[in-house]
């Protein structure tokens, strides 16, 4: 037989699954079967469509953590294993590296960065993987200084842990503000910091101390602070463990601002500011100024340094996307319990101005429909990121690898299937064997029929159904028979088994001899059976 008639012979023989022993003892469930598996091939298919379909690519985005758009069929894979937002590669951040939020007002610098698993490790670098930052970080100190020399100035430290610990910070000077500003927002801001210098700028060299001593600058530092009863408790975390937004009773209060330092010059006379630890709204932190120069009115200089540094507060905030309750810029209650009124001249207080405009119902609708962008806590460095996004492979392709992954899973279901199957098929085999041997044993004349059976095989004329077998051969073989049926007849576990054959055995030597008696006639008939007894003797 050549190879190809062999291979195209064990193709036809091929069966996939158990080789049965006898029929399969569940036919109806065939077509059952059949259907279960017409329809599992069709979800399966469905399935493959997300899993195979699509080549991973990289993209550009300045958004990464956008969730993408749902694929075809997705829904059926549950959602514990789908990964709605693509891997990113994430950005390096450095120590000295500035930075600008979306819909940004303010330049942050990176000034001081950790290591993420000791914080009193300083690092140069980090991995920023594009958090929001209302979601760890906060204002964690601010400072206002205004010199003879120097023109208003202001600085801003913001602390953030997403999850690594650094610290940003933003200074503005108002000799730098940039006319005409890029963007509305840096627009409304540099005219902001326009009327905080009008209100503070007139305290230096233009008002008369003690014996005549004119303010030559001051230097003022505040800290939040939740409750200002003790400075280790009250004052912000420097390390960013406990901001302001980790404390619900404070969010619904006027936000509150502890002095940690700072000086008053009076001509050549310094007068320090004691690091108080209550509010800077009515604190005694410049009782050393008032000692120096009681006839100045230092508390509408107080005012006026609360309602700049809350101002500060809350705009630095909402460009961290930190939203609160006692947001005065999204709150025009808020902004009355936060912003104080300052006696005296009208024209040198814009607070005053900003409070009487208050009341006007009109005026504070547009405000707050103005104030809605306000409200924006997605808050982020605009930086590009790669991003890994499912593309579409051609058509062919896309075709290819659904089969194929469709194939290989009905496969393995197929495997499974026949390894159960043929384990209950194996299983009733065996059930029914037990029922034929105790049918067996409970049957006495069954044990004596089949032993009659095995003896009447000694009466049987072997001469008449062998041809070239001696006797002797015939009787030792005859011999070994009868007494493996003996042997079998102590083993009553297989006693079904061997009546079952040996009935099957009877009926095929019957068969036999009739065709050899017929074939011992055909021979003699022809005279070759003759010669054939002359050759053999």
């Amino acid at each position: 037989m050549s190879l190809f008639q062999r291979l195209f012979r064990e193709i036809g023989s091929f069966r996939l699954g158990y080789n049965p022993q006898r029929p399969y003892p569940w036919r109806w469930t065939t077509p059952v079967v059949l259907g279960a598996f017409i329809l599992l091939a069709a979800a399966l298919a469905a399935i493959n469509v997300p899993l195979s379909a699509y080549d991973i690519d990289q993209e550009s985005t300045f958004r990464p953590n956008d969730t993408l758009p749902p694929l075809p069929f997705s829904r059926l894979i549950p959602e514990i294993l789908q990964h709605l937002t693509g891997d990113f590669s994430p950005q390096i951040l450095t120590v000295g590296d500035t930075i600008q939020l979306n819909n940004s007002v303010f330049n942050f610098s990176i000034t001081a960065a950790f290591n993420e698993l000791d914080n009193t490790q300083p690092v140069s670098s980090f991995s920023y993987y594009n958090n929001p930052f209302s979601s760890g970080c906060d204002v964690t100190n601010m400072s206002i200084s205004l010199l003879q020399e120097t023109p208003l100035t202001m600085v801003v430290t913001v602390t953030c842990r997403i999850p690594t610990l650094f610290t940003l910070e933003w200074s503005m000077n108002i000799a730098t503000l940039f006319y005409p500003a890029s963007n509305p927002a840096r627009e409304n801001f540099n005219q902001l910091a326009d009327e905080m210098a009008d209100d503070l700028s007139p305290w230096v060299n233009q008002t008369p101390g003690y014996n005549g001593t004119l303010i030559t600058g001051y230097y003022v530092t505040v800290e939040p602070c939740c409750n200002c009863t003790h400075t280790a408790e009250a004052s912000m975390d420097q390390e960013g463990g406990s901001l302001l937004p980790t404390h619900p009773p404070c969010s619904s209060l006027p936000a509150r601002l502890m002095v940690t330092g700072g000086y008053i010059s009076l001509g050549e006379e310094v007068g320090l500011l004691d690091a108080n630890h209550t509010d800077i709204f009515g604190g005694p932190f410049l009782r050393s100024a008032v000692r120096l120069a009681p006839d100045i009115p230092w508390s509408d200089l107080n005012t006026l340094l609360k309602n700049t540094f809350q101002s500060l507060y809350h705009l630095v905030r909402m460009e961290l996307g930190v939203i609160l309750e006692n947001q005065i810029y999204a709150s025009p209650d808020m902004y009355n319990k936060s912003i104080s009124a300052v006696s005296g001249d009208l024209d040198r207080d814009g607070a005053t101005i900003s409070r009487l405009s208050t009341t006007n119902a009109t005026l504070m609708a547009e405000w707050r429909d103005s104030v809605r962008l306000f409200n924006e806590t997605d808050r982020v460095p605009v930086m590009p990121y790669l991003r890994s996004v499912p593309q579409l492979k051609s058509l062919g392709s896309a075709i290819t690898s659904v089969f194929v992954s469709t194939f290989a899973m009905l496969s393995v279901v197929w495997k499974i299937f026949s390894l159960i199957a043929g384990a209950a098929a194996s299983h009733a085999d065996k059930a029914v064997l037990k029922e034929d041997e105790a049918t067996i044993n409970s049957r006495p004349y069954m044990r004596r029929d089949l032993k009659g059976q095995q003896r009447s095989m000694q009466k049987w004329d072997i001469s008449e159904t062998s041809l070239f077998v001696s006797e002797d051969k015939r009787a030792t073989l005859m011999e070994t028979v009868i007494q493996r049926l003996d042997t079998v007849e102590t083993n009553s576990v297989a006693m079904s088994e061997v009546q079952l054959s040996f009935a099957e055995m009877q009926f095929s030597l019957a068969e036999m001899q009739r065709s050899l008696v017929r074939m011992r006639r055909s021979l003699r008939k022809h005279a070759i059976l003759e010669d054939i007894d002359g050759d053999t003797d």
